[in-house]
């Protein structure tokens, strides 16, 4: 199990960060919920392969009481997914006030850093898909912006 990934991933963080990404007013909060979404079923899906992800997260009753979700393509549905929530939360980081500040451990509430790490996640996407979803136009484009993570110092890194 990878030292708990499944575990910590699917019982602990996911749920609260779709609590979050449900449940906030704030634009701020919103996308960097689904950022860190990303992030984690994007480890989940490099560790593990096929993983519950349009079921996942559902098991509560007023979400459908899904205890045993089906497992999904990591292909077909769970990395465009995952390039789709990525893009729902630039949109909302694009819209935020950086309302965050010191609830953040790990960009300290600033959203352009946030919005950085969201473009690295999806370059890292498109190049774990290129060679079955090649999109070379879509990683030209994101490499010509320079909105992306350069540098390891400039990393996802926890100041807590």
């Amino acid at each position: 199990d990878f030292n708990g990934y499944w575990q910590r991933a699917y019982a602990n963080s996911l749920v609260d960060l779709n609590y979050i990404s449900k449940n906030s007013q704030s634009a701020a909060y919103k996308g960097i919920a689904n950022v860190l979404k990303v992030y984690l079923f994007q480890g989940l899906v490099d560790h593990f392969g096929d993983v519950p992800f349009t079921e996942a997260l559902s098991g509560a009753i007023e979400d459908g009481s899904i205890l045993s979700p089906n497992y999904d393509s990591s292909e077909t549905v769970i990395y465009p997914a995952l390039i789709t929530m990525l893009d729902d939360a630039l949109a909302e980081l694009a819209l935020a006030e950086g309302d965050v500040g010191t609830d953040d451990f790990i960009f300290e509430g600033n959203i352009a850093k946030w919005t950085k790490f969201a473009n690295s996640l999806k370059l890292r996407i498109y190049m774990r898909t290129s060679e079955v979803s090649p999109q070379s136009a879509a990683v030209q484009s994101l490499i010509s912006s320079g909105i992306f993570i350069e540098t390891i110092d400039k990393s996802l890194s926890l100041s807590c």
